[in-house]
């Protein structure tokens, strides 16, 4: 997912873990991230530079192409807290239930 400067990292990485997950185990698709892709073809030019030892190197090939790309934005985000106080005196709680409410677009 895009990346929105009035959300929270954590809330963004969290939302983009979400989505991965549920395409994963749909059953329906091969998921490879972005920055995984990019790893791999790091790998294979150090060992064409030749800064890796040539047997074993990692090969370079060509990449599959993908049929789908996924990309979204956070449009808008906000968090509300509410308190909630149970008991009296001595014996009194309070606890704070938060919500989220996110607008995304795909």
């Amino acid at each position: 997912l895009g990346k929105q400067a009035d959300v929270p990292a954590q809330f963004q990485t969290g939302m983009t873990e979400m989505l991965t997950d549920a395409l994963v185990n749909s059953g329906r698709f091969v998921v490879v991230e972005r920055a995984i892709i990019d790893k791999v073809m790091e790998e294979q030019a150090r060992g064409e530079s030749g800064g890796v030892a040539a047997g074993s190197a990692a090969k370079v090939g060509r990449l599959l192409g993908a049929k789908f790309l996924v990309s979204g934005a956070i449009t808008s985000y906000n968090v509300s807290e509410k308190k909630e106080q149970t008991g009296f005196g001595p014996f009194a709680s309070t606890t704070i239930k938060s919500s989220a409410n996110v607008g995304l677009v795909m």
